[in-house]
């Protein structure tokens, strides 16, 4: 069984997805997630 990586409550960050466990909200990390992935040339790995 997995636990649930992103948590959402209305007491941190205003209700808005986070890291579980963490006040770091999702688009923080996915952002450059998806920057890196879109600089990586088609068929080629991410270096992440």
């Amino acid at each position: 069984m997995t636990t649930p990586r992103i948590s959402v409550n209305p007491n941190v960050q205003h209700g808005k997805p986070c890291v579980a466990g963490t006040r770091i909200p999702v688009h923080m990390v996915q952002e450059p997630v998806r920057y890196q992935l879109a600089l990586s040339a088609p068929g080629q790995r991410s270096p992440i």
